[in-house]
């Protein structure tokens, strides 16, 4: 098949049928996703979204990261 490596921002969009798959995949409720999608890619439609024109990504994982970032947009 057409395979290409990306790396993983974190950014999904995905179908909620996907939640049905996701139950008791993991005991414990904070897991990586990754390993799940290596597991289903050969049974569901797992794709990367490469965008056409340059873009920058913000880290708004923590609050004083968020607050920079929202000074940057504006």
């Amino acid at each position: 098949g057409n395979v290409k490596m990306l790396a993983f921002g974190g950014v999904h969009l995905i179908s909620p049928s996907i939640f049905e798959k996701l139950e008791g995949y993991s005991l414990d409720p904070k897991f990586s996703i990754t390993p799940f999608y290596v597991d289903m890619c050969r049974n569901m439609k797992i794709a990367g979204y490469i965008p056409s024109e340059n873009y920058y990504w913000h880290d708004i994982g923590k609050l004083e990261s968020l607050k920079n970032a929202e000074k940057e947009v504006k």
